[in-house]
């Protein structure tokens, strides 16, 4: 059964996960739990030309 879920409700969920790890924290004082960013945008080509992607964010697990 697939579940359909926008953009927009991920982005909620991130940054809920992002600030409930928020007080995790590695040796030395680093954020423990982070969003690494997105991979760099790139270009595929479909039948009415050119798209532009930008890829999901790169999973991080320290």
């Amino acid at each position: 059964m697939p579940i359909d879920v926008d953009a927009a409700t991920l982005d909620r969920f991130r940054a809920e996960l992002l600030s409930t790890h928020a007080d995790r924290r590695l040796e030395g004082g680093r954020a423990g739990v982070v969003r690494n960013g997105f991979f760099p945008e790139r270009q595929t080509q479909t039948g009415i030309g050119p798209v532009y992607l930008r890829c999901r964010p790169k999973p991080v697990n320290r």
